[in-house]
Protein backbone atom coordinates (compact mmCIF):
# COMPACT_ATOMS: atom_id res chain seq x y z
CA UNK A 1 0.00 0.00 0.00
CA UNK A 2 2.61 2.51 1.01
CA UNK A 3 4.32 1.46 -2.45
CA UNK A 4 1.29 2.42 -4.59
CA UNK A 5 1.23 5.90 -2.14
CA UNK A 6 4.94 7.04 -3.25
CA UNK A 7 4.12 6.03 -7.17
CA UNK A 8 1.05 7.85 -7.06
CA UNK A 9 2.71 11.22 -5.44
CA UNK A 10 5.67 10.90 -8.25
CA UNK A 11 3.02 10.71 -10.89
CA UNK A 12 1.73 13.67 -9.65
CA UNK A 13 4.46 15.29 -9.81
CA UNK A 14 5.70 14.95 -13.40
CA UNK A 15 2.42 15.39 -14.53
CA UNK A 16 2.26 19.38 -12.79
CA UNK A 17 5.79 19.22 -14.60
CA UNK A 18 4.88 18.82 -17.82
CA UNK A 19 1.27 20.53 -17.49
CA UNK A 20 3.68 23.81 -16.35
CA UNK A 21 6.03 23.74 -19.31
CA UNK A 22 3.14 23.21 -22.04
CA UNK A 23 1.43 26.28 -20.51
CA UNK A 24 3.82 28.98 -21.55
CA UNK A 25 1.92 30.61 -24.10
CA UNK A 26 3.37 31.66 -27.92
CA UNK A 27 6.56 34.35 -27.60
CA UNK A 28 7.71 33.05 -24.14
CA UNK A 29 9.69 30.42 -22.94
CA UNK A 30 9.89 28.48 -19.92
CA UNK A 31 12.99 29.58 -17.81
CA UNK A 32 13.50 28.24 -13.87
CA UNK A 33 10.31 26.98 -13.59
CA UNK A 34 9.02 30.29 -15.53
CA UNK A 35 7.22 31.25 -18.37
CA UNK A 36 9.18 34.56 -19.53
CA UNK A 37 9.12 36.47 -22.85
CA UNK A 38 10.93 35.16 -25.84
CA UNK A 39 13.31 38.03 -27.08
CA UNK A 40 12.95 36.94 -31.39
CA UNK A 41 15.55 39.72 -31.91
CA UNK A 42 18.23 38.15 -30.26
CA UNK A 43 17.46 34.65 -30.75
CA UNK A 44 16.98 35.14 -34.40
CA UNK A 45 18.92 38.07 -35.67
CA UNK A 46 17.50 37.61 -39.13
CA UNK A 47 14.13 37.02 -38.32
CA UNK A 48 13.48 40.59 -40.00
CA UNK A 49 15.68 41.26 -43.25
CA UNK A 50 18.56 43.07 -43.53
CA UNK A 51 17.00 46.32 -44.48
CA UNK A 52 14.80 46.59 -41.38
CA UNK A 53 14.89 47.05 -37.56
CA UNK A 54 13.45 43.99 -35.54
CA UNK A 55 11.53 45.06 -32.00
CA UNK A 56 10.67 43.09 -29.05
CA UNK A 57 7.47 42.85 -27.40
CA UNK A 58 5.81 41.02 -24.66
CA UNK A 59 5.78 37.46 -26.39
CA UNK A 60 6.26 38.67 -30.15
CA UNK A 61 8.10 41.07 -32.27
CA UNK A 62 7.73 43.63 -34.91
CA UNK A 63 9.59 44.66 -37.68
CA UNK A 64 9.86 48.38 -39.19
CA UNK A 65 11.74 49.18 -42.22
CA UNK A 66 15.03 51.11 -42.16
CA UNK A 67 14.75 54.89 -43.03
CA UNK A 68 15.08 55.55 -46.99
CA UNK A 69 12.97 52.17 -47.51
CA UNK A 70 9.99 51.71 -48.25
CA UNK A 71 7.40 50.55 -46.50
CA UNK A 72 7.96 53.10 -44.25
CA UNK A 73 7.84 54.00 -40.74
CA UNK A 74 5.14 53.47 -38.86
CA UNK A 75 4.51 50.13 -41.21
CA UNK A 76 4.71 47.47 -38.49
CA UNK A 77 4.91 43.37 -40.01
CA UNK A 78 6.60 40.45 -39.17
CA UNK A 79 8.26 37.70 -41.14
CA UNK A 80 4.68 35.94 -41.58
CA UNK A 81 3.96 39.07 -43.44
CA UNK A 82 6.34 38.33 -46.18
CA UNK A 83 6.96 41.69 -46.87
CA UNK A 84 10.83 42.98 -48.34
CA UNK A 85 12.07 46.66 -47.83
CA UNK A 86 13.03 48.22 -50.94
CA UNK A 87 14.93 51.34 -51.21
CA UNK A 88 13.15 55.08 -52.09
CA UNK A 89 14.98 56.13 -54.63
CA UNK A 90 14.68 60.23 -53.01
CA UNK A 91 16.38 61.70 -56.63
CA UNK A 92 13.51 59.96 -58.33
CA UNK A 93 10.34 60.77 -56.57
CA UNK A 94 12.01 64.44 -55.17
CA UNK A 95 12.54 64.13 -51.42
CA UNK A 96 16.06 64.99 -51.89
CA UNK A 97 17.13 68.31 -50.43
CA UNK A 98 20.21 69.15 -52.48
CA UNK A 99 19.24 72.26 -53.82
CA UNK A 100 19.65 74.27 -56.83
CA UNK A 101 22.70 73.53 -58.77
CA UNK A 102 23.13 70.63 -57.56
CA UNK A 103 23.27 66.35 -58.87
CA UNK A 104 21.63 64.11 -56.71
CA UNK A 105 22.63 60.55 -56.73
CA UNK A 106 20.79 57.57 -54.84
CA UNK A 107 22.26 55.38 -52.49
CA UNK A 108 21.03 52.36 -50.91
CA UNK A 109 18.82 53.72 -48.00
CA UNK A 110 19.43 57.86 -48.71
CA UNK A 111 20.68 59.94 -51.14
CA UNK A 112 24.29 61.95 -51.66
CA UNK A 113 24.17 65.31 -53.55
CA UNK A 114 27.51 66.81 -56.06
CA UNK A 115 27.47 70.23 -57.24
CA UNK A 116 26.46 70.52 -61.05
CA UNK A 117 29.46 71.16 -63.28
CA UNK A 118 30.90 74.56 -63.10
CA UNK A 119 29.75 74.78 -59.22
CA UNK A 120 31.54 73.86 -55.77
CA UNK A 121 30.46 73.69 -52.71
CA UNK A 122 29.81 75.83 -49.87
CA UNK A 123 31.86 73.70 -47.36
CA UNK A 124 34.18 72.67 -50.41
CA UNK A 125 33.76 68.86 -49.78
CA UNK A 126 32.38 66.83 -53.43
CA UNK A 127 30.03 65.18 -51.79
CA UNK A 128 27.19 66.25 -49.09
CA UNK A 129 23.49 66.55 -48.28
CA UNK A 130 20.79 68.87 -47.27
CA UNK A 131 21.98 72.22 -45.94
CA UNK A 132 24.79 73.04 -48.41
CA UNK A 133 25.01 75.43 -51.51
CA UNK A 134 26.44 74.91 -54.73
CA UNK A 135 28.05 78.64 -55.59
CA UNK A 136 29.27 79.64 -59.44
CA UNK A 137 32.96 78.66 -60.52
CA UNK A 138 34.80 81.37 -61.70
CA UNK A 139 37.18 79.85 -64.14
CA UNK A 140 38.41 83.68 -65.25
CA UNK A 141 39.99 83.96 -61.66
CA UNK A 142 42.79 82.32 -63.59
CA UNK A 143 44.21 84.78 -65.71
CA UNK A 144 46.17 82.16 -68.13
CA UNK A 145 42.26 79.92 -68.18
CA UNK A 146 41.66 80.72 -71.94
CA UNK A 147 45.46 81.27 -73.13
CA UNK A 148 47.16 83.74 -75.29
CA UNK A 149 45.40 86.00 -77.11
CA UNK A 150 42.08 85.91 -75.80
CA UNK A 151 39.57 86.71 -72.68
CA UNK A 152 37.76 84.52 -70.47
CA UNK A 153 34.14 85.28 -69.60
CA UNK A 154 31.56 84.23 -66.41
CA UNK A 155 29.07 83.04 -66.92
CA UNK A 156 26.59 81.22 -64.46
CA UNK A 157 27.71 77.55 -64.25
CA UNK A 158 30.34 78.11 -66.95
CA UNK A 159 32.79 80.58 -69.12
CA UNK A 160 33.63 81.37 -72.51
CA UNK A 161 37.12 82.68 -74.08
CA UNK A 162 36.70 85.51 -77.03
CA UNK A 163 39.86 85.77 -79.15
CA UNK A 164 41.08 89.32 -79.47
CA UNK A 165 40.15 90.93 -82.16
CA UNK A 166 43.05 89.93 -85.00
CA UNK A 167 43.14 86.63 -83.57
CA UNK A 168 41.04 83.40 -85.01
CA UNK A 169 41.25 80.37 -83.80
CA UNK A 170 41.99 77.04 -86.56
CA UNK A 171 38.56 76.55 -87.45
CA UNK A 172 38.21 80.32 -87.80
CA UNK A 173 35.83 81.08 -85.02
CA UNK A 174 36.25 83.43 -82.29
CA UNK A 175 34.62 81.70 -79.28
CA UNK A 176 35.27 78.90 -77.57
CA UNK A 177 34.93 76.84 -74.04
CA UNK A 178 37.59 74.66 -75.08
CA UNK A 179 40.88 75.38 -73.51
CA UNK A 180 43.12 73.30 -75.18
CA UNK A 181 42.56 75.56 -78.44
CA UNK A 182 44.78 78.41 -78.95
CA UNK A 183 44.19 81.60 -80.76
CA UNK A 184 46.23 82.43 -83.45
CA UNK A 185 46.74 85.85 -85.51
CA UNK A 186 44.00 86.42 -88.40
CA UNK A 187 45.15 85.23 -91.50
CA UNK A 188 43.05 87.23 -94.01
CA UNK A 189 44.13 85.30 -97.32
CA UNK A 190 42.41 82.31 -95.98
CA UNK A 191 39.19 83.86 -94.78
CA UNK A 192 37.31 81.98 -97.53
CA UNK A 193 37.55 78.95 -98.24
CA UNK A 194 39.51 77.26 -100.70
CA UNK A 195 36.36 76.63 -103.17
CA UNK A 196 35.47 80.10 -102.55
CA UNK A 197 38.71 81.90 -103.92
CA UNK A 198 38.76 79.03 -106.54
CA UNK A 199 35.26 80.39 -107.72
CA UNK A 200 35.89 83.70 -107.50
CA UNK A 201 34.97 85.47 -110.37
CA UNK A 202 35.78 89.27 -111.59
CA UNK A 203 31.84 89.95 -110.70
CA UNK A 204 32.27 88.50 -106.90
CA UNK A 205 35.88 90.17 -106.31
CA UNK A 206 34.12 93.42 -104.50
CA UNK A 207 32.30 90.79 -101.92
CA UNK A 208 36.09 89.09 -101.17
CA UNK A 209 37.86 92.12 -101.15
CA UNK A 210 34.66 93.47 -98.43
CA UNK A 211 35.72 90.28 -96.45
CA UNK A 212 39.29 90.63 -96.63
CA UNK A 213 39.71 94.53 -95.78
CA UNK A 214 37.32 93.90 -92.98
CA UNK A 215 40.22 90.82 -91.60
CA UNK A 216 42.38 93.47 -91.81
CA UNK A 217 40.84 96.03 -89.76
CA UNK A 218 39.70 93.56 -87.53
CA UNK A 219 43.98 92.55 -87.01
CA UNK A 220 43.86 96.28 -86.01
CA UNK A 221 42.73 95.53 -82.52
CA UNK A 222 42.23 98.57 -80.87
CA UNK A 223 40.30 100.30 -83.61
CA UNK A 224 38.14 97.41 -83.86
CA UNK A 225 37.44 97.24 -79.73
CA UNK A 226 37.17 101.07 -79.48
CA UNK A 227 34.12 101.11 -82.19
CA UNK A 228 32.90 97.88 -83.14
CA UNK A 229 29.23 99.26 -83.64
CA UNK A 230 30.44 101.40 -86.22
CA UNK A 231 32.59 98.83 -87.99
CA UNK A 232 29.85 96.56 -88.35
CA UNK A 233 27.21 98.93 -89.39
CA UNK A 234 30.00 100.72 -92.19
CA UNK A 235 30.47 96.78 -93.45
CA UNK A 236 26.48 96.40 -93.42
CA UNK A 237 26.42 99.38 -95.88
CA UNK A 238 29.31 98.49 -98.02
CA UNK A 239 28.24 94.86 -98.65
CA UNK A 240 24.95 95.90 -99.45
CA UNK A 241 26.07 98.50 -101.78
CA UNK A 242 28.75 95.75 -103.56
CA UNK A 243 25.42 93.31 -103.81
CA UNK A 244 23.46 95.63 -105.40
CA UNK A 245 26.37 96.61 -107.97
CA UNK A 246 26.77 92.50 -108.68
CA UNK A 247 22.87 92.07 -108.66
CA UNK A 248 22.23 94.94 -111.71
CA UNK A 249 23.02 93.22 -114.22
CA UNK A 250 21.87 89.87 -113.18
CA UNK A 251 23.66 86.83 -113.92
CA UNK A 252 24.31 84.87 -116.50
CA UNK A 253 23.27 81.33 -115.11
CA UNK A 254 26.92 80.00 -114.20
CA UNK A 255 26.02 77.92 -111.18
CA UNK A 256 29.46 77.68 -109.49
CA UNK A 257 29.29 81.23 -109.33
CA UNK A 258 25.83 81.51 -107.97
CA UNK A 259 27.01 78.75 -105.24
CA UNK A 260 29.90 81.03 -104.63
CA UNK A 261 28.27 83.81 -103.87
CA UNK A 262 25.86 82.25 -101.40
CA UNK A 263 28.64 81.20 -99.33
CA UNK A 264 30.67 84.40 -99.38
CA UNK A 265 27.20 86.26 -98.12
CA UNK A 266 26.89 84.11 -95.66
CA UNK A 267 30.05 84.39 -94.39
CA UNK A 268 30.02 88.53 -94.55
CA UNK A 269 26.52 87.64 -92.76
CA UNK A 270 28.07 85.82 -89.95
CA UNK A 271 30.96 88.21 -89.83
CA UNK A 272 28.71 91.62 -89.23
CA UNK A 273 26.35 89.83 -87.38
CA UNK A 274 28.36 89.76 -83.85
CA UNK A 275 29.86 93.50 -84.57
CA UNK A 276 26.61 94.90 -84.62
CA UNK A 277 25.71 95.79 -80.83
CA UNK A 278 21.71 96.58 -81.68
CA UNK A 279 20.03 93.59 -80.97
CA UNK A 280 17.89 94.11 -84.23
CA UNK A 281 19.15 95.71 -87.31
CA UNK A 282 17.41 95.98 -90.62
CA UNK A 283 18.42 97.73 -93.75
CA UNK A 284 17.00 98.27 -97.39
CA UNK A 285 19.08 98.47 -100.55
CA UNK A 286 18.33 98.79 -104.20
CA UNK A 287 18.58 94.95 -104.62
CA UNK A 288 18.36 93.44 -101.21
CA UNK A 289 17.03 93.54 -97.81
CA UNK A 290 18.33 92.24 -94.81
CA UNK A 291 17.48 91.58 -90.71
CA UNK A 292 20.04 90.77 -88.69
CA UNK A 293 19.38 89.83 -84.57
CA UNK A 294 21.95 89.97 -82.41
CA UNK A 295 21.26 88.49 -78.68
CA UNK A 296 24.15 88.78 -75.52
CA UNK A 297 23.82 87.43 -72.38
CA UNK A 298 25.61 85.25 -69.77
CA UNK A 299 23.25 82.71 -70.51
CA UNK A 300 21.72 81.03 -74.29
CA UNK A 301 18.84 82.98 -75.27
CA UNK A 302 15.79 81.12 -75.22
CA UNK A 303 11.80 80.93 -76.84
CA UNK A 304 11.01 81.73 -80.44
CA UNK A 305 11.80 84.48 -82.59
CA UNK A 306 10.57 85.82 -85.73
CA UNK A 307 12.08 87.58 -88.52
CA UNK A 308 10.49 89.72 -91.33
CA UNK A 309 11.52 91.01 -94.73
CA UNK A 310 10.06 92.05 -97.79
CA UNK A 311 8.69 88.45 -99.10
CA UNK A 312 9.32 86.24 -96.36
CA UNK A 313 9.13 85.19 -92.93
CA UNK A 314 11.56 83.02 -90.73
CA UNK A 315 10.20 81.32 -87.83
CA UNK A 316 12.41 79.75 -85.60
CA UNK A 317 13.86 79.03 -82.05
CA UNK A 318 16.81 80.15 -79.93
CA UNK A 319 18.57 77.16 -79.26
CA UNK A 320 18.36 76.21 -82.81
CA UNK A 321 20.12 79.84 -83.68
CA UNK A 322 22.65 79.34 -81.05
CA UNK A 323 23.72 75.48 -81.42
CA UNK A 324 25.57 73.16 -79.43
CA UNK A 325 28.03 75.90 -77.48
CA UNK A 326 27.32 79.20 -76.08
CA UNK A 327 29.93 81.89 -76.47
CA UNK A 328 28.36 84.78 -74.87
CA UNK A 329 26.00 85.83 -78.07
CA UNK A 330 24.22 84.47 -80.94
CA UNK A 331 23.52 86.05 -83.96
CA UNK A 332 20.39 85.84 -86.98
CA UNK A 333 20.30 87.19 -90.02
CA UNK A 334 17.39 86.65 -93.07
CA UNK A 335 18.34 88.67 -96.57
CA UNK A 336 16.19 88.61 -99.70
CA UNK A 337 17.46 89.41 -103.11
CA UNK A 338 15.41 91.63 -105.66
CA UNK A 339 15.32 90.02 -109.37
CA UNK A 340 17.69 87.21 -108.67
CA UNK A 341 14.77 84.73 -109.03
CA UNK A 342 14.34 85.77 -112.83
CA UNK A 343 18.57 84.85 -112.90
CA UNK A 344 18.12 81.22 -110.76
CA UNK A 345 15.11 80.40 -113.24
CA UNK A 346 16.76 77.67 -113.81
CA UNK A 347 18.63 74.37 -113.03
CA UNK A 348 15.51 72.31 -112.28
CA UNK A 349 17.43 69.13 -113.62
CA UNK A 350 17.39 67.51 -109.93
CA UNK A 351 14.00 67.98 -109.12
CA UNK A 352 11.16 64.94 -109.76
CA UNK A 353 9.84 65.78 -112.81
CA UNK A 354 6.48 64.32 -114.41
CA UNK A 355 5.74 64.48 -118.11
CA UNK A 356 4.39 67.69 -119.55
CA UNK A 357 5.57 69.07 -115.83
CA UNK A 358 7.66 72.31 -115.70
CA UNK A 359 8.72 75.02 -113.06
CA UNK A 360 9.50 78.78 -112.18
CA UNK A 361 9.89 80.79 -109.46
CA UNK A 362 7.13 82.65 -107.76
CA UNK A 363 8.89 84.15 -105.05
CA UNK A 364 11.82 86.03 -103.80
CA UNK A 365 15.16 84.27 -103.43
CA UNK A 366 16.55 84.03 -99.93
CA UNK A 367 19.39 83.42 -97.73
CA UNK A 368 18.83 82.29 -93.78
CA UNK A 369 22.43 81.68 -91.75
CA UNK A 370 22.86 81.26 -88.02
CA UNK A 371 25.59 81.92 -85.67
CA UNK A 372 25.17 77.92 -85.63
CA UNK A 373 27.48 76.14 -87.21
CA UNK A 374 25.82 73.14 -87.52
CA UNK A 375 23.50 73.96 -90.80
CA UNK A 376 22.76 70.78 -92.38
CA UNK A 377 21.04 68.91 -89.89
CA UNK A 378 18.92 71.36 -87.34
CA UNK A 379 17.58 69.77 -84.43
CA UNK A 380 14.32 72.13 -85.12
CA UNK A 381 13.47 72.94 -88.70
CA UNK A 382 13.46 76.15 -89.26
CA UNK A 383 10.05 77.97 -90.85
CA UNK A 384 9.57 79.72 -93.97
CA UNK A 385 6.50 81.66 -95.05
CA UNK A 386 6.77 82.88 -98.82
CA UNK A 387 4.47 85.81 -100.30
CA UNK A 388 4.41 84.81 -104.46
CA UNK A 389 5.23 86.98 -106.73
CA UNK A 390 2.47 85.90 -108.58
CA UNK A 391 -0.80 84.34 -107.15
CA UNK A 392 -1.25 80.89 -108.74
CA UNK A 393 -3.92 78.44 -107.62
CA UNK A 394 -0.84 76.21 -108.78
CA UNK A 395 1.10 73.22 -106.39
CA UNK A 396 3.53 75.18 -105.34
CA UNK A 397 7.10 73.46 -103.81
CA UNK A 398 9.74 74.88 -101.38
CA UNK A 399 12.95 74.27 -102.44
CA UNK A 400 16.91 75.40 -101.57
CA UNK A 401 20.27 76.06 -103.10
CA UNK A 402 22.20 72.54 -102.83
CA UNK A 403 25.71 73.68 -104.53
CA UNK A 404 27.07 69.81 -104.26
CA UNK A 405 24.41 69.17 -107.56
CA UNK A 406 26.59 70.51 -110.44
CA UNK A 407 27.96 73.24 -109.02
CA UNK A 408 24.46 74.28 -107.51
CA UNK A 409 20.90 73.59 -108.79
CA UNK A 410 17.65 73.39 -106.69
CA UNK A 411 16.57 70.88 -104.46
CA UNK A 412 13.91 69.77 -102.00
CA UNK A 413 15.87 67.11 -99.79
CA UNK A 414 15.65 68.11 -96.39
CA UNK A 415 12.69 71.20 -96.87
CA UNK A 416 9.26 70.17 -96.72
CA UNK A 417 5.53 72.44 -98.34
CA UNK A 418 3.48 73.06 -95.17
CA UNK A 419 0.70 74.51 -96.50
CA UNK A 420 0.50 76.83 -99.53
CA UNK A 421 -2.59 78.82 -101.03
CA UNK A 422 -2.52 80.73 -104.31
CA UNK A 423 -0.57 83.83 -102.25
CA UNK A 424 1.67 82.52 -100.06
CA UNK A 425 3.62 78.74 -98.81
CA UNK A 426 5.18 77.87 -95.97
CA UNK A 427 8.33 75.57 -95.77
CA UNK A 428 9.91 73.52 -93.33
CA UNK A 429 13.47 73.08 -93.67
CA UNK A 430 16.24 71.26 -91.11
CA UNK A 431 19.27 73.25 -92.58
CA UNK A 432 20.20 76.69 -93.21
CA UNK A 433 21.11 78.45 -96.64
CA UNK A 434 19.10 79.76 -99.48
CA UNK A 435 15.44 79.07 -100.50
CA UNK A 436 12.82 80.04 -102.75
CA UNK A 437 9.46 78.20 -103.63
CA UNK A 438 8.28 77.06 -107.22
CA UNK A 439 5.29 76.72 -108.95
CA UNK A 440 4.43 73.39 -110.70
CA UNK A 441 2.93 74.08 -113.77
CA UNK A 442 1.40 71.71 -116.37
CA UNK A 443 0.81 72.61 -120.04
CA UNK A 444 -2.76 70.21 -119.27
CA UNK A 445 -5.21 73.20 -118.93
CA UNK A 446 -6.20 71.67 -115.29
CA UNK A 447 -4.66 73.44 -112.39
CA UNK A 448 -3.57 71.44 -109.23
CA UNK A 449 -5.01 71.34 -105.76
CA UNK A 450 -5.26 75.07 -104.02
CA UNK A 451 -3.80 73.13 -101.14
CA UNK A 452 -1.16 70.85 -100.14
Amino acid sequence: MRHMYLSLVLLLALTENILMITVCRPGKIRSRGKCVDENECEIQPSICERNAACFNTAGSYYCQCHEGFTPPSPHNFTQLDGILCKDINECLVGSDDCGPNTTCVNTEGGYNCTCATGYISSNGKDIFNSGVQCIDRDECNDPSFCGKHASCHNTAGGFYCICEAGFRLKSGGTNFTDTSELCEKLKCDRFLSEKDASQTSPELTKLVSLITDSCLIMNQSESVNNNTQAHGEKLLKGFLSDLDDLNHGGFSGDNGMISALFRIVVNILKLIGHLLSASRTRKISAKAEVELLVKRGNSPPEGDFRMNISGAQLTSHWDTATGNTYHGFTTAALLSYKGLDESLNCCFDHLETQKKQTYKINSKVVTATFINTETTNLNKPIKLTFSHLEKKNEKHMCVFWDPELDGGAWSTLGCSTVSSRADQTVCSCNKLGSFAVLTVLCDTGVPLNKDI
